[in-house]
């Protein structure tokens, strides 16, 4: 067993992480902040999904399939490895970045249990759990309703226009092997 002789049970603890349902982990993660000071901040409400298994895993995935051989020329170029990494595997690495952008973009703005346990005025709830507020009436306000349903898919279709030719690009170049 030479080098990465943990690489599969790191792996394994990876995929386990997977099977634990997110909810599960929304106390440990409550308490954690809290005492951190950083309940009812905009931090709060990025930082715990930063850390995510599934996009661990895609980049794992990514970067196993990079051709050795690629490595090795960088070698014998007299590359190191973070000289490898920065100059050969990050630009390839393009599509798997863009992918987990969006995926986490989509994710913390539809987010709406954490953000309802750790926000404790409306100052920076995201308008998810604001939006949630005009159902809790006894008449529903259609119009502001979907007054915010359009705020809420602006900056997501915004977001989308400016990634749209790496999005593009990533599935092309997925699709295309040589």
């Amino acid at each position: 067993m030479g080098e990465g002789k943990y690489r599969k049970y790191i792996l394994g603890a990876i995929i386990s992480v997977l099977a634990i349902p997110g909810e599960s982990l929304v106390l440990p993660q409550l308490l954690m902040v809290s005492k951190a000071n950083l309940v009812d901040t905009y931090t709060v409400q990025i930082l715990p999904g930063l850390a995510n298994a599934f996009f661990i895993f895609l980049f794992y995935q990514f970067f196993s399939k990079i051709p050795k051989d690629l490595i090795d020329a960088a070698r014998v170029d007299g590359f190191s490895l973070f000289q490898t990494y920065l100059k050969i595997a990050l630009p390839l690495s393009k599509p798997v970045c863009v992918t987990v952008c969006i995926l986490h973009f989509l994710g913390i703005w539809n987010s709406y249990l954490w953000p309802i346990m750790v926000t404790r005025g409306p100052e920076v709830r995201p308008l998810s759990v604001a939006m949630a507020a005009y159902f809790g009436s006894n008449q529903t306000q259609w119009g502001n309703v979907m007054a915010f349903a359009v705020c809420m898919a602006i900056p997501v279709i915004i977001f989308f226009l400016i990634i749209q030719r790496q999005f593009i690009a990533s599935i092309t170049g997925s699709s295309v092997k040589g």
